[in-house]
Parts: C-alpha cells; structure tokens; sequence
C-alpha cells in the first residue's frame, strides 16, 4: 500500500513521448472502470465505485501485520474480561476468546478479506444480555486503556451534559450543529408545521426528503439558519437553562444559537434484534431528534474566560404524536433524550460523513484520476500519496461492513436497505464545492468566532486546511505559470468532468476549473477530504463511539415521552445488550487503531522535480507548527481533541 514509484513530472502539452503518455492512460481507463451501487428507485444513481480492485491497490503486509496487533489485542481484552478480570462476560459457548481465536487472526496474511474477523467472530460467543446497570458497559475496558470520556461522564450530571454538548464541537461527528438566526413567530411556525403535516400525508414515502428540504415546499423555510417550525421549543424552556435575562430571539440575534438536525434518519425503516433465550425478534429503533444548543457568555467569578457551550432542549421526534421538549431539569428523561440525539448521530457520522463525504468521495476521486491523468502528470503524482489504500478498503468495506448481516448491519437502528438509503440521502445532499473547511463552516453558518468562540474541529480544521491549501497552491505554481495554462491541460480537465459526470464519478458541486487559484483550492480539497477531513472522523470513533454509555448505533426501547419515569431502569432499557456493545466496542478499535501514514511525509525520494524540496520543507515545518499549537490549545479545553493534529493525521483513506 505505497504511491507508484516516482516520475519525472511533465505537463501533457510537454511531454516530448505523447504515445507513450497515451498508452498508458488507456491502461488506466481499462483496470478503472466506474460502476454504481446503492441507487434506488426513487431515480438515485447510486454511488460510484470502482468496478474493481487492482493488484496495485491491494494491502501490503505492513498494513496486514498492524492490523493483526489490533485484532490480537482484541482478542487479548475480551479473554481477559471474560476471566473475570473486567465484564466477566457471559460466554454463550465456551470461553469468550480463546486459543484458536488467536491463531485464526494469522489467516488475514492468506485471505486479506478476513482481516479484522476473528475478534467479532469471538463476539457471537457472548449471550444476548444486558449489565446489571450503567456501569456495567465500563468493564469492555478489561486490557484496553480507557477513554477520558468515562471518568467524565462519570462526574456527575452537569458534567455529563457538558460532555453531551462538547461532543457537537469536538466529538466522533462535530460536523451536524447549524447556525441558528431566526426564530418564527408562533404563527410561522404553526403554518410549517400544519403544511409539512399535510405534504408527508399526501407523500408518506418522501417525508424526509420534504424534512431535508429536497423537494419543494412553499411553507418550509428555505434559510438553513431558521429554527423549525416544529420544534417546540420555548422561551421557558430557554430561560431554564441560560438564565432570566436570556432568549431564543437574543441569543439568535447575537449568533449564539445553534441546532443538531437529524432529519435525515426520520421514516428509515427498523431493523431487528433477537432477545433471550428463544431468540425473540424485537424492533431496534431510531428518532430523527432536534438539538438545541447556545453558547453561553461568561457571567460573574465564576464563568470562565469565554463562557460556554450548553445543551439546552431536545425533542426527540420530528413528526411523531409526541413531541415533548426535555431540558437538563427533567432528569433521567432527558438523558434518555441525549441518547435519543447520540444514536442518531452516530448512524449520520458514519453513513454520511465518515463514509460519505470522505471513503466514497475519495474513491470517485481516485478512479476519475486514474482514467484522466497519465501517471507522469505533476498533479498525479502530487495525489498519489493521498490515495493509497482506499480502494482496497472501501472494497473490504463493501463485503463486511456494510454487506447484508454484516457488522452495520447488526448494530445499526436500520435495516441494511435503509442504512444504505441513509447513506444516499447523504450523496444527494454532497456538494464538493463545501467541501474545505472554510467553506463547510461559512455554509453551517457556526464561522462567527464571537457567537460561539470555542470550535476545536473549526479552529483546528482550519489552521490545518491553510496550510495544506498553501502547499497545494505552491506546488501548482511550480507547473501552470499562467491561468490559460490550467484551461489547456486536457487531462486535468477530462479529470475534473469525470468526477462529476453523472456516467461516471457523479460527484455533486464539482465546479470548473480554469484558472490557478481554482486549481490551487481543487487540489487541496482532495489532499484535505483524503487526510484530515477522514482522520478525525475516523480515529475519534473509538474514544466517544467505542463507549455503548456514550453512543449507540441503536436504541433498544422508545424515545421518552412526557410520562417517562425519572429512574435509571428506564435509560437502560435504551441501551445495548453486552454482545452488541461490545461488538461495537471492537469494530471502532479496529478502525480506531491503525495508521499507515502520517500528513506531510511523502516517501523518501518520492518527488523527482527539486523544486518540490523548499516547499514540501516548508509545509512539513509549518504542519509541525499547528501540531504544537494543537497540543497548547488542548491544555484549556473542556476535552483535548487531538485528532487533528497532523503527527496524527494519515495521509490517505487507508483504514
């Protein structure tokens, strides 16, 4: 899994071997073929893929033996919990993890599509039942550190709903919270309501495209920065938690209001889970729950520097008949809401953003530049980095992940269909145009430093981005010296429309590119999505999503409902059996921990060209630069997020 061996690079108009340079992209256009899947009926093409894996692109046994440390660990973890040391899991039959789980791990080096299997085949071993309390989930932990997040959420109640809303900054997902601006008046929203009520009856099945705002409503506001009509929050609620002299109007106007929209999970059919002894089939669910949260400006002593970001209502559903607000005041119900809001989360972090918006816009990537572009092509040759492993992964994804009783399958709320249908509503909604982090804040309108001050994966993101949108910018000036020389390049072009043909990688908001500084932003999208746009998507899933206390890909029982008892029994409910927390406990181990490269660190005399030295110099001084200002920053912030420092940063979509 390492780049091609490096060319001298040259411009197509340049290139004194034009045969020679139109061989071998016709090579490429035969092992590169586009092919689609997940479309549907509704006229959704589906996703393109590669319609298959090449042996270049196949894992290396360095990546196979890291992989290998993981699952033994794993393995390790669960034999020792089950002795007794941990969770003492209930083995359904025979030891939780055993000898021959341990030698099974060494058949990835034959048959790579098993390569993290033997720890979640030792899951099955685990009977189908559920700790005594909440503090059962913490035994998972038998070998494996734990995460900061358990002693935090552990704290008490009001550091727990600190923790709940710092996870909408600086969680596994810090890419759903939406600028709030507006707030209807009760006779607005009284209208959205009764119209999206009318429209979901006349068209049952599309009810969430009218939710995302897909079809055409006239009642519904076309301002992502309106607050739902729908959503019944009030001034009281409001007041509850920010204190008298505060409002919803206020904290609007002041750029201090923000909403978690889960709207994309709502009408998705329900997957199923058996229970007990005789394997009864019950329902796994999941709401499409609206967040509410303001940044709250120091007031007194006893705030802090800034202030801070609090959580302040939930409603659970979107469309129901119960549409009961919860506040931090009501107790055990609203924390089954916060797991409301977790699970939904979790299933848009993964269907949407994590394998969304960077593995399969990585792929339609890689294939378009592998059938455009001839391997000495200067842009290439920067790219190629940035593409190693993803196509080996996403096709291991494709047959066990996210394959028909796979591990998706199992843990998620869905159906496989209607988590696949997930993941397309997220494809339709793609626009790679937002796809830097400038351009992704400025569009969720959460860019306003002074309505809401502490955004670690906004700050970080964005001191990261510049400089690797710098060293895209340099690297292009070195090859295109006049902006007529970008429109001439025949293969970038033929590259560019082949991401976004709809025949073949389909990609939404591809916009064109003519003139150096468009190139500049382009290539640096790329280089960003496939490195610390995926990187802190993937490596912060373990440390918050690993943990079934924290986040769940399903709920077990209802939503609470304004007669929901205040007592622990009820949130239970709610929560994952043993074997599947801890099938989710080892799935995001496995993804959490491996790392095949690190941002900036090109292969040792991999650029040809001399001129490249200076700048890829300067960008790696410079990355090492955020690097400690990340670590500075972490020292006084609620949690450290780390996932955006670049020594932690892989290069590519390899895992």
């Amino acid at each position: 899994m390492e780049a091609a061996a490096p060319y001298s690079p040259v411009l197509p108009a340049d290139d004194p071997h034009p045969g020679q340079r139109r061989a071998a992209i016709e090579r490429g256009r035969v092992d590169y073929q586009f092919a689609q899947v997940y479309g549907d009926d509704d006229g959704f093409r589906g996703l393109s893929v590669s319609a298959r894996v090449p042996p270049r692109d196949d894992s290396d046994l360095r990546f196979l033996l890291k992989t290998i440390r993981v699952d033994l660990r794993l393995i390790f973890n669960q034999h020792i919990a089950g002795k007794g040391a941990g969770l003492e899991l209930p083995a359904a039959s025979g030891p939780a993890a055993t000898l021959t789980d341990v030698l099974g791990v060494a058949r990835v080096v034959g048959d790579r599509n098993v390569m993290f299997n033997q720890p979640i085949k030792a899951v099955s071993r685990i009977e189908r039942s559920f700790p005594e309390n909440l503090r059962g989930y913490n035994g998972l932990y038998a070998r494996i550190p734990k995460p900061d997040i358990i002693d935090r959420l552990a704290s008490g109640r009001d550091r727990q709903d600190e923790i709940f809303a710092w996870q909408r900054l600086a969680g596994s997902n810090p890419m759903v919270l939406q600028g709030i601006h507006t707030i209807p008046t009760p006779e607005e929203a009284e209208a959205q309501t009764d119209a999206l009520r009318t429209a979901m009856n006349r068209l049952p099945k599309k009810h969430w495209e009218l939710l995302a705002g897909l079809l055409p409503n006239e009642f519904m506001p076309p301002e992502r920065t309106v607050l739902p009509g729908w959503f019944g929050v009030t001034n009281d609620h409001f007041r509850s938690v920010m204190g008298a002299d505060d409002s919803l109007e206020r904290a609007a106007a002041e750029r201090r209001l923000y909403l978690a929209d889960y709207r994309d999970v709502a009408g998705l059919p329900q997957g199923e889970w058996k229970t007990g002894e005789l394997g009864v089939s019950r329902p796994k669910l999941i709401y499409p729950a609206l967040a509410l949260f303001a940044w709250q400006p120091p007031s007194g002593p006893a705030g802090s520097a800034s202030g801070s970001f609090r959580a302040v209502a939930i409603q659970c559903d979107q469309i129901g008949d119960d549409l009961t607000v919860f506040t931090p005041s009501d107790g055990v119900p609203w924390e089954m809401a916060c797991m409301v809001v977790q699970c939904a989360d979790a299933n848009v972090h993964e269907m949407i953003y994590h394998l969304g918006r960077t593995h399969m816009v990585m792929e339609a990537v890689v294939v378009a530049c592998r059938r455009s572009m001839s391997p000495n092509h200067p842009l290439r040759i920067l790219l190629e980095p940035h593409f190693v492993g993803t196509l080996f992964v996403n096709d291991y994804a494709t047959k066990n992940l996210i394959a028909p009783g796979g591990q998706v399958d199992q843990l998620f709320a869905s159906t496989m269909a209607g988590t696949l249908e997930l993941l397309g509503r997220g494809a339709k909604q793609l626009q790679f145009r937002n796809a830097t982090p400038d351009r992704d804040v400025a569009h969720r309108s959460v860019d306003d430093r002074a309505g809401l001050p502490d955004y670690p994966w906004r700050d970080d993101a964005q001191l990261v981005y510049a400089l690797t949108a710098e060293w895209a910018r340099s690297y292009v000036a070195l090859y295109y010296p006049t902006d007529d020389a970008v429109g001439d390049d025949l293969e970038l072009q033929t590259f560019v429309h082949a991401m976004s043909d709809p025949t073949e990688g389909g990609l939404d908001g591809v916009d064109p590119v003519t003139d150096r500084a468009t190139l500049g932003w382009f290539i640096g999208a790329i280089v960003w999505t496939a490195s610390s746009g995926h990187s802190a998507l993937n490596y912060s899933q373990f440390p918050f999503m690993g943990y079934a206390r924290n986040s769940t890909g399903a709920l077990y029982a209802e939503a609470p409902t304004r007669n929901t008892a205040d007592i622990e029994d009820c949130l239970l409910e709610m929560m994952p059996p043993l074997h599947q927390a801890l099938l989710q406990f080892n799935i995001l181990y496995q993804l959490s921990n491996v790392q095949s490269s690190v941002l900036g660190k090109y292969p040792r005399g991999y650029f040809i060209d001399r001129r490249v030295g200076p700048i890829l110099r300067r960008y790696r001084r410079q990355l090492s630069l955020a690097d400690r200002t990340i670590v500075r920053r972490d020292t006084t912030r609620v949690m450290p997020y780390p996932y955006l420092r670049p020594s932690k940063t892989g290069q590519s979509v390899f895992i």
